[in-house]
């Protein structure tokens, strides 16, 4: 812990435009850099979900609360606490350790959406920004933080889910293909398609929030992501701008 403080302090005087950010994002500390990060572990179905948050992690952590209780879960969010254990010591289990990604143009669109306009205490808690803030502004205040100290909503899935540079999960799906990725979850865990929690209301196409700044913006901050598993998301939301 010393030293994360030590490399908090030289990154400050590193960036010194984003210290009052740094401060309020430093609440998210023990989730993203901090090597001890919770992964939910289910031992007793024999799989360690590293979980993407703006990932269905609410659907895929039901029907794997409700294997292992056989009871419905009420509580989700607080019941998993129950069985999280720390990053570094889930990836050494011998045990099927999967995860989920999401498209990242349509992902930070999510957490804009969820953070930003619908929970005014947690954005000033997470974010260090007003509700109603533009998403041009978002983007742009993100994309000063150093990747390390993202808040783990918008923070790179590679970063989430590595460990010294190394992918953990020894199976990752995509939850735009989510009836097909998840037949191997199915087939190894024995547990049941994931139903459809968090929906929300029909909004307006989520590339429509983006014009050519914010996407390149966005393409640089999770090119990693792209690279592994998006490779066509930057073309893609360019051809849909450049056709509005």
């Amino acid at each position: 812990m010393r030293k994360f403080k030590q490399r908090i302090e030289k990154d400050i005087q590193e960036y010194p435009r984003i210290q009052t950010f740094l401060t309020t994002v430093h609440d998210a500390f023990s989730k993203t850099i901090n090597p001890h990060r919770p992964v939910p572990v289910y031992e007793d179905i024999g799989a360690a979900y590293f979980l993407i948050p703006k990932a269905a992690t609410r659907s895929i952590n039901y029907v794997f609360l409700k294997k292992t209780t056989g009871f419905e879960p009420d509580e989700i969010g607080r019941e998993k606490q129950r069985y999280e254990q720390p990053f570094r010591e889930a990836m050494n289990l011998d045990i099927f350790k999967f995860s989920f990604v999401r498209n990242p143009f349509s992902r930070l669109v999510s957490c804009y959406k969820d953070k930003i306009h619908r929970r005014s205490s947690v954005t000033k808690k997470y974010f260090g920004l007003l509700r109603d803030v533009s998403f041009k502004t978002f983007v742009r205040r993100i994309n000063r933080i150093p990747v390390r100290y993202m808040e783990r909503h918008f923070k790179p899935q590679h970063a989430l889910l590595s460990c010294k540079g190394e992918l953990q999960p020894e199976y990752i799906g995509r939850i735009e293909v989510l009836e097909e990725d998840f037949q191997q979850v199915q087939d190894e865990c024995d547990v049941t398609f994931p139903p459809r929690l968090n929906s929300t209301k029909k909004e307006k196409d989520w590339r429509a929030y983006y014009d050519r700044e914010t996407a390149r913006i966005t393409y640089e901050i999770y090119e990693k992501d792209c690279d592994e598993w998006y490779h066509d998301a930057y073309e893609e939301i360019l051809t849909f701008i450049d056709n509005q």
